[in-house]
């Protein structure tokens, strides 16, 4: 134990003198850095932010770093070319095919958010360990948020500032991308000119969904309703979801290491769906009002409403160590209506774990559930992604998401290595999911989709 923690304050040292010193490898920090050692960093970030914040009630709030969000003019220039695919090389291993994987960095930042609809993607980067300069080094470069848009049609990427780095997510809504940033703000970015079209203040947001409204969900539980044709507030809804709860057992929220964020939300069978702690509420957009609070008996992850039903991933009874399991609600009667057993979420941090699921996230369209699963092997990460018949629960394909690089285990190179965060997108006869391995985002092609 001596020994292991050594190693790991060893590697966080010189990650801080590395960000301190602003002599970080060109394209970021997290596409260079040999991955193990990045993992290990993160993690050790992690455990300290965890231990410092324990029963402060500020966790909530750990990594929302960002500062002013003013925008500057669209980047127009011409696109980067995508990522040329892995190919096989003498004392390299490769566990996974890279056919029809093509992997993309809109932006040098690590991308945290992925929307899109009608042929665009919205890509919001900024977070993760990339934190602005310490006030110790206030000369130090402090780092950007971007926001992204790709063109599924032609490749095009264009992109824009959105302030100082920290955490950062996007939704597609009303033909415009709409940024959320934890330090307290929605931005409105028109989808053509990507100007700012507004700025909204709502606390902690985390996610949002859109029917005829703007529903965006809180950390700290709230669920803020927004008119999308005056931008204005209309309604505050209190969830009753835990303040800052996110891992059952001990309520502490890290998000994207390995920490079920605390709160989410979806739209569908005339209702908005919110999940936190263990429990997804049902919220009446007629009133207002919630109808119904449904207790999961676990840590809510994903949450997703179509034509199939309510669909969350819920680790119970809580942990880690927990079990993950896809499950069904009925929306006729706010009953689970079944249950299916995903696998297992062990720490991260015991040797020897394969396999242990950190997160689940939860796609539903119109003809399949899909679950994108990050799998840790101890010294490193695989992702896949699980096609899921909705009529009989079973898993009809699995797709192991490959990234673009790899981790050195040992001696042996494990090739296209990824650790995938938050849900699928199904957009243009592709699945798209973010890889903080690497940080990118990768497209998977479907044959006949």
């Amino acid at each position: 134990m001596p020994n292991q923690i050594d190693e790991l304050d060893e590697e966080l040292r010189e990650l801080l003198r590395r960000k301190a010193d602003a002599i970080g490898p060109p394209d970021g920090l997290e596409r260079t850095m040999r991955r193990s050692t990045r993992r290990l960093a993160r993690n050790a970030v992690v455990a300290l932010l965890t231990l410092g914040l324990l029963g402060s009630g500020a966790v909530a709030g750990v990594r929302s770093l960002g500062g002013a969000t003013g925008t500057k003019p669209a980047d127009t220039s011409p696109s980067p070319s995508p990522m040329p695919q892995a190919s096989g090389s003498s004392g390299v291993r490769s566990a996974v095919s890279t056919e029809g994987v093509t992997w993309f960095h809109p932006t040098p930042e690590m991308p945290l958010g992925l929307a899109g609809a009608d042929g665009t993607l919205w890509v919001a980067s900024g977070g993760n360990i990339a934190f602005p300069a310490p006030a110790s080094d206030p000369g130090a470069e402090a780092g950007v948020a971007s926001l992204a848009r790709f063109d599924v049609d032609t490749g095009k990427i264009t992109t824009v500032e959105v302030g100082q780095a920290g955490d950062v997510g996007v939704a597609a809504a009303f033909g415009d991308a709409w940024v959320l940033r934890r330090s307290g703000e929605v931005i409105r970015i028109d989808g053509v000119s990507l100007r700012k079209e507004a700025s909204i203040r709502v606390p902690n947001p985390s996610e949002a969904a859109a029917d005829g409204s703007l529903w965006v969900v809180s950390l700290g539980g709230t669920l803020t309703r927004i008119d999308p044709r005056t931008n204005a507030i209309v309604a505050t809804i209190d969830t009753g979801v835990p303040a800052t709860r996110g891992i059952e057992n001990n309520g502490d929220l890290v998000p994207p290491n390995n920490g079920v964020p605390a709160t989410g939300v979806s739209v569908g069978d005339g209702s908005v769906w919110v999940r936190g702690g263990g429990r997804v509420v049902r919220v009446d957009p007629e009133t207002n009002a919630v109808q119904t609070t449904i207790d999961l008996g676990g840590s809510v992850d994903g949450l997703a409403v179509g034509p199939s039903g309510v669909w969350a991933s819920v680790c119970g009874p809580g942990g880690p160590p927990c079990t993950w399991q896809l499950v069904r609600i009925d929306p006729a009667t706010n009953a689970v209506a079944s249950r299916r057993v995903l696998g297992r979420w062990e720490s991260s941090a015991m040797p020897g774990v394969k396999g242990s699921i950190g997160r689940a996230g939860i796609t539903v369209d119109s003809g399949s559930v899909w679950v994108s699963l990050a799998v840790n092997y101890n010294q490193y990460a695989r992702g896949k992604i699980l096609r899921i018949d909705p009529a009989t629960g079973e898993i009809a394909a699995t797709l192991v998401v490959p990234g673009s690089g790899g981790t050195t285990v040992g001696v042996t190179e494990q090739a296209n290595t990824s650790d995938i965060f938050g849900p699928a997108l199904i957009e243009g006869g592709a699945v798209w999911v973010i890889n903080i391995e690497s940080g990118e985002v990768v497209r998977i092609d479907l044959p006949g989709f």
